[in-house]
């Protein structure tokens, strides 16, 4: 989205003058809007060398869509917090943050010594070298309609040094950075997999030099410690994953949703509060082990016991914004249903999973938005979620699903169909070498399936279709010369596709292209 002052729309009963009037107006605007944002990139720049945040420095918020009005405002903000910073930097450090040495590498527990502002830039360059690995993208400065913003030149300059180095205790609006809301840590979008930790922050921007440092603080360390309990799960995690996607040999009379060691399993992780509290748990028990056969040699009583094998698991590949004990819970939710999951992986897609989300393009810039972040989880649709490129599904997944096994076997459930229906109409139809054929979003697979089948069939109609793309492997849309979206209704959408109905046969189709009207297509009155 972009602002309208940043537009420049011209209609064709505009005459010579009129555009010429508007390019200069767009321009113009253009241009003060341009230096507007190298003068706010300037001054985070200079507050990211101050706090000695090289690799992942401190950015705004996209802010296009915002009239020129709400960035000046922005702007003074951050001008404001650079003057203090600077200002501050410069005083002469006495003593000690309860024992922490700035030039040491001690790790220093809270932030709750840190009570000058200088004491609190120089516990900021601690955190910052020690987050510097585990931080992805820049910090983002993120704001709200309600934000305290600067709003004249006024309140940025001070004239005595005293009124300035007090300013910041007679501020209004100073919070308790208690609120999750002041500051953002979660999970970056492009990480993927378990082996990834890495996070994305946010700070909501802030006047008051004093709140600012302390969301900054309190955000950093979120990471350290967000970083070091994942890094505690993650063996679990991984042996446990490997349980799910390698093969094994398991015994005949277990059912597809019974677990074969059950003692190791059953219950540890009921929940996602569970989850969060199971570390002691998970590192006293371990993951469930997969190797039976190698558990219950020796065992006479066990020696009559006959095994099948159950295939490799690799569908599940890709896991999008789930932290690390969530990601636990999923792979458990998993494992107790991998004889079934087993059954159907040969004729499923690689799935994309999505937690609370909907897919997404991720890029290593990517910012969580606050409104999504605290959108419930009842408000996103859970389960397959379509097509993603390179052939690959999408399913998102909620907080309800791994609540417990029934809620996630529905869920698995309803992905394993949809997946296969996918995956089986993209064989029909790679086999027949179309790809000129789409499926509208809200179509059912099951009828894009039955329309993919006839339509193949109708081996005279794609010739006539097709023209002279016989000699050619795979008919694109450029080669056939036309798009067939395949939905429920009769309709031409932009860029000539032809949105066509399920149930329309496909010489009904081939007359209609012909021109025939509506009298010789009874199907479609």
């Amino acid at each position: 989205m972009i602002c309208d002052e940043l537009k420049c729309i011209i209609y064709p009963s505009h005459s010579i003058s009129d555009i010429t009037e508007r390019i200069g107006r767009w321009e113009a605007a253009s241009f003060s809007r341009l230096q507007l944002e190298l003068a706010i990139m300037d001054t985070t720049s200079l507050m990211s060398d101050i706090l000695e945040l090289k690799e992942h420095t401190l950015r705004t918020m996209h802010q296009l869509h915002l009239p020129r009005s709400v960035s000046e405002k922005v702007s003074l903000t951050v001008q404001k917090l650079a003057c203090g910073l600077c200002y501050h930097c410069d005083e002469k450090y006495h003593g000690n943050i309860s024992g922490y040495d700035p030039n040491g590498e001690e790790d220093h527990p809270s932030c709750g010594g840190a009570k000058t502002v200088l004491e609190k830039i120089l516990y900021c360059r601690h955190l910052a070298h020690k987050t510097a690995s585990h931080i992805r993208g820049n910090i983002i400065l993120t704001w709200e309609s309600h934000t305290s913003l600067v709003e004249s030149t006024e309140e940025i300059a001070f004239g005595e040094a005293d009124e300035y180095r007090d300013c910041h205790h007679l501020e209004k609006g100073t919070r308790s950075v208690d609120s999750e809301r002041d500051y953002l840590v979660v999970r970056h979008m492009s990480c993927c997999d378990a082996e990834t930790i890495q996070m994305s922050v946010s700070i909501t921007l802030s006047k008051n030099l004093d709140h600012f440092l302390n969301c900054l603080i309190a955000a950093l360390t979120c990471v350290v410690e967000d970083v070091k309990s994942s890094l505690a799960l993650l063996p679990s995690l991984l042996e446990l994953r490997d349980g799910v996607v390698k093969e094994e040999f398991i015994p005949v009379g277990m059912s597809e949703g019974e677990n074969v060691v059950s003692a190791k399993i059953g219950g540890a992780v009921t929940s996602l509060e569970d989850a969060e509290g199971s570390e002691k748990d998970l590192q006293a028990d371990g993951p469930p082990d997969n190797n039976v056969l190698a558990n219950l040699i020796g065992d006479n009583k066990m020696s009559n016991v006959e095994y099948r094998y159950r295939g490799p698991i690799r569908c599940f590949h890709r896991i999008f914004a789930m932290n690390t004990s969530t990601e636990l819970l999923f792979w458990k939710r998993l494992h107790k249903a991998r004889v079934y999951v087993a059954k159907h992986a040969p004729a499923m897609n690689p799935v994309n999973v999505y937690y609370n989300c909907m897919p997404y393009k991720p890029h290593t810039h990517a910012l969580h938005h606050k409104e999504q972040q605290y959108r419930k989880s009842e408000e996103v649709f859970a389960g397959w979620a379509g097509e993603e490129e390179l052939g690959e599904d999408a399913a998102v997944i909620t907080e309800r699903e791994l609540q417990n096994d029934v809620n996630f076997m529905e869920w698995l459930e309803d992905v394993v169909e949809q997946s296969s229906l996918n995956k089986d109409c993209q064989r029909v139809l790679h086999e027949a070498g179309i790809n000129y054929i789409t499926r509208d979003p809200l179509l059912p697979l099951q009828h894009y399936l039955s329309f993919v089948k006839v339509f193949c069939g109708a081996v005279a109609v794609r010739e006539v279709l097709e023209n002279d793309c016989s000699g050619i492997h795979a008919t694109s849309a450029a080669t056939a010369g036309l798009s067939i979206v395949v939905g429920t209704e009769c309709d031409v959408r932009d860029g000539g596709q032809l949105l066509v109905p399920w149930w329309l046969d496909p010489s009904a189709l081939l007359a209609l292209l012909q021109g025939g009207g509506a009298e010789q297509i009874p199907c479609l009155n």
